[in-house]
């Protein structure tokens, strides 16, 4: 995330001679895609007018971007992010949260005593793992499942987790 903008995607290549892009998606939702109709390209203040054109292999949506008219165009941006306003976002169902809404959140026990903070999360085949930076220097990986996660709190900025031993060891 940045300010009050949200990656969801980055500018992989050129498609074809007119200026399209195909884009690696960062989001869980590939219905976006067809009713994006504004996209911030990289850090650029203001967005740009986009239509979507499809999807070509494993599905990379493809985008035609306000201003872009021809492959070498299009060459410039690769490598660039796709950031839409946070208003913009997907609503998701309860206890449901973005990656960008853990990061940075305090992690704690049950107690209140502060674990350390969460600094990532990685995706996991049978569930995503919070990656916390722990007070004592060391990270440490919890699978973000009801076992060990009890509660997020985004307003609060906190997740509590119920460590059993070993879980936070280095």
């Amino acid at each position: 995330m940045t300010g009050s903008r949200v990656t969801i995607g980055q500018i992989v290549a050129p498609q074809g001679l007119r200026g399209a892009v195909r884009v690696y998606p960062l989001t869980d939702f590939p219905e976006r895609w067809p009713a994006l109709r504004e996209v911030y390209v990289g850090d650029e203040p203001r967005p740009r007018r986009c239509r979507f054109v499809g999807f070509v292999r494993a599905g990379m949506p493809v985008l035609e971007l306000e201003g872009v008219h021809d492959r070498s165009a299009a060459e410039t941006l690769r490598g660039r992010e796709l950031r839409v306003d946070a208003a913009a976002l997907h609503p998701l169902p309860e206890d449901t949260f973005y990656v960008f809404q853990l990061v940075g959140m305090v992690a704690e026990d049950p107690e209140g005593t502060r674990l350390g903070r969460v600094e990532a999360v990685e995706p996991a085949p049978a569930a995503d793992v919070l990656v916390i930076r722990l007070e004592a220097g060391h990270r440490a990986r919890v699978p973000f499942v009801r076992q060990f996660v009890e509660r997020v709190d985004p307003a609060a900025g906190r997740v509590v987790i119920r460590p059993i031993p070993g879980l936070l060891e280095p």
